[in-house]
């Protein structure tokens, strides 16, 4: 059964990333805009996108699930790695910067002084980005259906589709402020969830 308060929530947040993406596309007027922020995004701001795409479907849904059959102890250790990881990436940017490149592929070349690099590079992210980004659309999809009561085949087509736009109208101008909400309404809910777990579940129990 299809609920219609929840539904007309999410809605409201698609039709808010598209005017994200709208707006992105009046901000992109080179090709460093589309593909590099111009070269100003800003260490808050990336932070914030990488942030968003950790707490995302997979961590939130995925990584949780996986690691409840194989121990909670592995979750604890990845995630503090993973968190880490992002967190050095704010000391960092700014030397990346300075090598005056646009992809991690031309950063890598740069970096060994080794040209076939770069397709190697290209090869093992695609390989690797394909499936992060289908395990997140079909989680995204599992869990938006659970909470409006929408059929699982059309939800999945309507997130893919915003996302496609958004995305392809402002590039990394729209993604990254797309991922600033994103991350900061994921990040917002998980914690209240988790003070939830703690004190009503926690008492319930005592």
């Amino acid at each position: 059964m299809v609920n219609r308060t929840y539904l007309a929530a999410f809605v409201l947040y698609l039709l808010i990333v598209l005017a994200i993406g709208a707006w992105g596309y009046l901000k992109t007027n080179t090709k460093d805009d589309f593909w590099v922020y111009g070269r100003n995004l800003g260490k808050w701001l990336a932070t914030w996108s990488l942030v968003a795409n950790f707490f995302s479907a997979v961590a939130a849904i995925g990584v949780i699930g996986e690691f409840s059959k194989t121990g909670y102890a592995i979750m604890v250790g990845v995630n503090f790695g993973l968190a880490l990881g992002m967190s050095g990436l704010y000391f960092v940017s700014h030397k990346i910067r300075e090598l005056n490149k646009v992809t991690l592929s031309d950063i890598v070349a740069n970096v060994t002084g080794r040209q076939y690099a770069r397709p190697v590079t290209g090869f093992l992210l695609l390989s690797n980005a394909w499936v992060y980004l289908v395990i997140q659309l079909v989680g995204a999809s599992v869990l938006v259906t659970e909470i409006t009561g929408v059929p699982y085949e059309y939800m999945v087509w309507v997130i893919g589709l915003v996302f496609i736009v958004y995305t392809v109208l402002g590039g990394l101008v729209s993604v990254a402020w797309t991922d600033l909400l994103q991350g900061t309404v994921m990040v917002a809910l998980m914690t209240a969830a988790v003070v939830y777990l703690v004190t009503d579940l926690g008492v319930s129990r005592r």
